[in-house]
C-alpha cells in the first residue's frame, strides 16, 4: 500500500509544468518534495544530476535539513542495488554530487548570483554583508539626519505632514512611518517606480494598508493561540476554549477579505463571547490566560476604531491628502537614497540590496531576462521552492526571470511566518486560484 495520497502522488510523479503543493502543517509536503527529488535522480528513462536543481529554502537550517533528507533517501535507494551495478554507482555519484548542489537559501542564492557575475554591477567585489545591528545604527543615523535637513528646509508639504503627525511621540510618529514605507518598497522588484505609484493611484495605498492589517491580525492570531496553549494546559481554564475557538475562526475568517473595504466590515463584526465559568484548577493559568484575552480584544476594537473605511470617505480623503500623500513618498525616497549611499560608504550590503542587486544582473533596463538570466535557464532543470507562502514579490521576480514553467512549490499560507520580510500571502493565493487543481485532492 502506497504511503502517498493520490494528490501528493501526483505531485511526485507529474513531469512537466509548474505546481503548486498546498497543504497544511504535519501533512508531508516537505517530504513530497524530497521524494520528488529523489524519483527524478533514480528516473530509469531521464535521470537528471542533483547539481541540476535548484531548492530554495527560508532558512539555512532548513536548507541543511534537506540535504540530509535527500542524502538519506539517495542511502536507501542504494541498499537495493549490488555495488557494482550502474544503478549504484550513479547513486553514489549524485551522493557526491550533493555536496555541490544547489540546496540553499533565497538569500544565498542571490548572493551566489553576485559573486559569479560581479563584474556586471557597481560595487566593491570586497562588499561584506552587514549584520542587524550595523544595519540599525545606520537606519537611525539616516532618519536623524533626514528629518533634520526637512526642518531645516522647512517646505509646505513637509511641515504639513510633521503637523499631521504631531502628537506625544514627536518625530517618532513620522520616522516609524517612513521606516514601515521603506520596508514595504524595497520588498518590491523596483521600490521607486512602486513608490511613484503611490502618487498616482490609490490603489496601491489600498494595497500598503491592506498589509499592515492582515500584519496586525496575524500578530492578534498568535496571541489567541498561546491562550490556547493555556487552556489546554493541565489544570488550564479548559471551559474557555469553545468561546475563545469560535473567536479565532472570526478573526481567521478576516484574512480572506478582498480589499480594505471588507477588512473594515469583517473587523467591525467581530464580538466576543462571555467566558464560562471555571472551578477549581490553576489562578494562574486563568489570570494569563484572561489577560491575553483583554489584550487581543483591544487590539481588535482598535483595529475596528483606526481603519473604520467607507469607500466615498475614502475618496474624498484622498483627495485631500495628496500634498501629505507626496510628502511622505518624497521622505521615504530620500530615506532610501540617503540609507544607500551610508552602506555603499562602508561597503555593507543588507539582505535586501543582496536580493535587488541579482534582480539588476538577471533583468536588463527593460526589465527582460539577460544572458545570465538565460544561462540560469538552461543550467537549472527544476526549481523547488519550500515554504512558498514567505516569497514576496522580489523574490516572485527573481524566480521569474530564471524559470521555464519548471517550478515545484510548496507551502500553506496559514503558516507564513516572515511578516518581517514582507511576504506576501497573497502570491500563493494568487497561484492557488490560478492553477488548475488535481481533481483527486
Amino acid at each position: 500500500m502506497s504511503m502517498w495520497t493520490k494528490a501528493q502522488q501526483a505531485a511526485i510523479d507529474i513531469k512537466k509544468g509548474s505546481i503548486l503543493v498546498s497543504a497544511a502543517a504535519g501533512s508531508g509536503k516537505t517530504a513530497v518534495l524530497v521524494e520528488r527529488i529523489i524519483k527524478k535522480i533514480t528516473d530509469n528513462e531521464n535521470p537528471i544530476d542533483v547539481d541540476t536543481l535548484l531548492v530554495m529554502t527560508f532558512t539555512r537550517a532548513a536548507a541543511a535539513s534537506m540535504k540530509e533528507k535527500i542524502y538519506n533517501a539517495l542511502l536507501k535507494e542504494m541498499e537495493k542495488h549490488e555495488k557494482d551495478t550502474k544503478e549504484f554507482k550513479r547513486l553514489k555519484e549524485q551522493s557526491v554530487l550533493l555536496a555541490s548542489a544547489r540546496i540553499m537559501t533565497t538569500d544565498s542564492f542571490c548572493l551566489s548570483i553576485i559573486r559569479e557575475n560581479i563584474d556586471k554591477i557597481d560595487i566593491d567585489p570586497a562588499f561584506c554583508v552587514a549584520d542587524e545591528g550595523e544595519i540599525s545604527l545606520l537606519k537611525a543615523d539616516t532618519m536623524d539626519e533626514l528629518l533634520e535637513s526637512e526642518y531645516e528646509a522647512a517646505s509646505k508639504d513637509f511641515m504639513e505632514l510633521s503637523d499631521a503627525f504631531a502628537n506625544s511621540k514627536g518625530d517618532k510618529s513620522i520616522s516609524e512611518f517612513i521606516e514601515k514605507l521603506y520596508r514595504f518598497a524595497v520588498s518590491k522588484p523596483w521600490p521607486l517606480e512602486w513608490l511613484d505609484s503611490l502618487n498616482e493611484s490609490s490603489d496601491k495605498w489600498q494595497e500598503y494598508i491592506y498589509v499592515q492589517i492582515i500584519k496586525s491580525v496575524d500578530s492578534i492570531l498568535q496571541d489567541i493561540d498561546e491562550m490556547i496553549d493555556i487552556c489546554n494546559m493541565e489544570d488550564g481554564p479548559a471551559n474557555y476554549l469553545d468561546t475563545v475557538l469560535e473567536e479565532r475562526s472570526s478573526i481567521c475568517n478576516i484574512k480572506k477579505s478582498k480589499d480594505i473595504f471588507e477588512l473594515s466590515r469583517k473587523l467591525n463584526l467581530i464580538s466576543f463571547g462571555k467566558l464560562k465559568a471555571v472551578r477549581g484548577g490553576n489562578t494562574d493559568l486563568k489570570d494569563r490566560a484572561k489577560a491575553i484575552r483583554d489584550k487581543y480584544k483591544e487590539n481588535i476594537l482598535k483595529l475596528a476604531k483606526d481603519y473604520d473605511f467607507d469607500k466615498d470617505r475614502v475618496s474624498l480623503e484622498e483627495q485631500s491628502e495628496k500634498a501629505k500623500i507626496r510628502a511622505v513618498v518624497d521622505l521615504t525616497k530620500k530615506y532610501i537614497s540617503c540609507f544607500n549611499e551610508k552602506k555603499r560608504d562602508k561597503n555593507l550590503v543588507d539582505f535586501s540590496d543582496i536580493e535587488h542587486l541579482a534582480l539588476g544582473i538577471l533583468l536588463d533596463e527593460n526589465k527582460n531576462p539577460t544572458e545570465v538570466a538565460e544561462a540560469y535557464k538552461k543550467e537549472f532543470s527544476e526549481i523547488y521552492i519550500d515554504e512558498y507562502q514567505d516569497s514576496n514579490y522580489l523574490q516572485e521576480a527573481i524566480v521569474m526571470a530564471i524559470e521555464k514553467n519548471n517550478i515545484f512549490m510548496v507551502g500553506d499560507v496559514k503558516q507564513s511566518i516572515y511578516g518581517f520580510r514582507q511576504a506576501s500571502p497573497k502570491l500563493f493565493m494568487k497561484k492557488y486560484k490560478n492553477f488548475k487543481s488535481f481533481e483527486g485532492a
